[in-house]
């Protein structure tokens, strides 16, 4: 039993601990959290159940498995859950592989409410993130657009990276689901 209460009052220590953290990147994360090319992900801070735990959905839509180099496409993210209550994603595309692995593939943009960009490293990749007001949810829906402009050149196999959270807006690490996808494209052959 004491046991018990020892470990309760660790975990109630280090939400409280945290709690300020989470508050101050209320308005969208650090960059560099999507899991992809080693990056940690929103589960380094929303830690507490395991990845992708039943009662919400991660679902990535408009990016293509096959991409026109130059071309505009409308990505979708949206996490689908019973009660949204607040919630967050940031995704990047880079390159998959050769010289220029892990490097920005084509351009980002906003194409909706609640979206930020954001770069960082060196060279800088951009990252499309929530904004503080795009983490609550409108409609009872939790859910993002951003645009990507796919590379000219070089024209090579891209991912795109994405990390989402399903929060229960108690502005604790606790009890929050997070959600990760990763989608390949390769350019069309002209």
């Amino acid at each position: 039993m004491e046991s018990r209460r020892s470990g309760r009052s660790l975990a109630l220590v280090a939400a409280m601990a945290g709690a300020p953290l989470l508050l101050a990147f209320a308005d969208g994360p650090l960059p560099a959290l999507t899991g992809g090319f080693g990056e940690p992900s929103c589960h380094s801070c929303h830690f507490d159940r395991p990845l992708a735990p039943p009662g919400a959905r991660l679902t990535v839509a408009g990016f293509p498995q096959s991409y026109t180099p130059g071309r505009r496409y409308l990505i979708s993210v949206e996490v689908e859950t019973l009660a949204p209550s607040r919630g967050g994603f940031q995704l990047a595309v880079r390159y998959a592989s050769g010289a220029r692995a892990g490097a920005q593939a084509g351009g980002l943009a906003v194409a909706g409410e609640g979206v930020q960009l954001v770069a960082a490293g060196e060279p800088a990749v951009e990252y499309a993130q929530h904004t503080l007001a795009g983490a609550s949810p409108r409609a009872g829906r939790l859910a993002w657009k951003v645009a990507w402009t796919a590379p000219e050149a070089p024209a090579h196999p891209v991912l795109l990276h994405v990390a989402a959270n399903a929060a229960n807006g108690d502005e604790s690490p606790l009890g929050d689901r997070v959600y990760l996808a990763s989608l390949a494209s390769t350019p069309e052959r002209r």
